[in-house]
């Protein structure tokens, strides 16, 4: 009984690395091969950090936009319509927020 159970326990691992052995070599070689992108300069695809930092930038951006036409009160919600502006129009128009040019 106990070889049965072996060989039962050891068929999904042996399945295991053989999906693991494919997907190695389907895996590209930098971000955005896939979509046909290039490895890096004009047109690659941005790293997260390099995203995260324009969109900290964009809020940042917004919240001062907003602050200057309600001051001393603070933007509140305002912000956000401000940020939702500056996101889709610039994106529509020139393919980039005002933080990532």
């Amino acid at each position: 009984m106990r070889r049965a159970m072996g060989s039962w326990l050891d068929g999904p691992k042996a399945a295991l690395n053989n999906a693991r052995e494919q997907a190695a070599d389907e895996r590209p070689q930098w971000r955005g091969e896939r979509l046909g992108l290039p490895e890096d300069g004009p047109g690659a695809a941005a790293s997260p950090g390099r995203r995260g930092s324009a969109f900290l930038i964009d809020i940042v951006l917004a919240a001062l936009i907003t602050g200057a036409f309600t001051a001393p009160e603070f933007p509140g919600d305002w912000s956000l319509l401000t940020w939702a502006l500056l996101t889709v129009l610039p994106v529509s128009f020139f393919g980039a927020t005002p933080a990532w040019r």
